[in-house]
């Protein structure tokens, strides 16, 4: 069984260190950690432990909201788009305060633009939304109350 984690993120420059990146940079610290890096593909990068061959680690080449389309390429590419595939996604979640994490199987996308396009993306695949787990970061600040849109770009 094949575990895909993907860091939900926007690559272009300004949007890098921002709270909506969090999957990415979350995901960025677990590849530096492992001693891995990335390779390039024209709409991802991808990374893959050599001991820990059933683990990958992908994020898109470009804006978060349409993602999904980079991650159902590379499912395709190394042959990863099965029903035996698991894919782990970390996402920044506005309703979450920060510093706490929700880990969640399925479930609708809450208006997450990025969430949205996996799930879009993946409809056509051999992939099950079963086999979709997310896990949630909060990016909330304690006792933010407000629009998430006055913090989420916020670094």
């Amino acid at each position: 069984m094949a575990v895909v984690v993907f860091g939900l993120g926007n690559s272009d420059l300004q949007y890098l260190n921002t709270k909506h990146n969090a999957g990415r940079i979350v995901m960025d610290i677990m590849v530096k950690k492992l001693g891995i890096s990335y390779k390039k593909k024209p709409r991802y990068f991808f990374a893959k432990h050599e001991t820990l061959s059933d683990l990958y680690f992908v994020y898109s080449n470009g804006f978060m909201n349409v993602s999904g389309d980079s991650l159902s390429e590379y499912l395709k590419y190394f042959e990863l788009d099965n029903e035996s595939t698991k894919v782990l996604v970390f996402q920044d979640d506005s309703d979450i305060v920060e510093v706490n994490q929700k880990l969640s199987k399925g479930g609708r996308s809450a208006g997450h633009k990025g969430i949205d396009s996996i799930y879009k993306s993946l409809l056509n695949s051999n992939i099950s939304l079963e086999n979709i787990w997310r896990l949630k970061l909060g990016i909330r600040p304690k006792d933010f109350i407000g629009k998430s849109s006055r913090f989420v770009l916020a670094k």
